[in-house]
């Protein structure tokens, strides 16, 4: 298993926007192959903070996702509202 953390700090103005061009993006990608998990959280702290948190089969399911045409249509959307993004990959660490 694979997990994505994709962490997006948005701009004030364009909180509600954000938030209802993700959701689709949310929806559409809990329903693809090979996903495990795909949640959006707030910050409690700092409202302008957001992380998605994916979790994935493997990475031929994240390469799939990253073609998709809901991805590739909604991430460049997203872009023009950030203020910031950083994504990081994990792979769980089992004893």
């Amino acid at each position: 298993m694979i997990v994505i953390v994709a962490k997006s700090t948005i701009k004030k103005e364009c909180l509600d926007e954000y938030k209802k061009i993700v959701r689709e993006l949310v929806e559409k990608s809990q329903k693809e192959d090979g996903n495990i998990s795909y949640v959006l959280h707030q910050d409690i702290k700092n409202p302008q903070n957001f992380v998605i948190i994916e979790k994935w089969q493997d990475q031929k399911a994240i390469n799939s996702h990253n073609k998709s045409e809901h991805f590739t249509r909604i991430v460049p959307m997203i872009g023009k509202l950030r203020e910031f993004s950083e994504v990081s990959l994990y792979e769980e660490v089992e004893f």
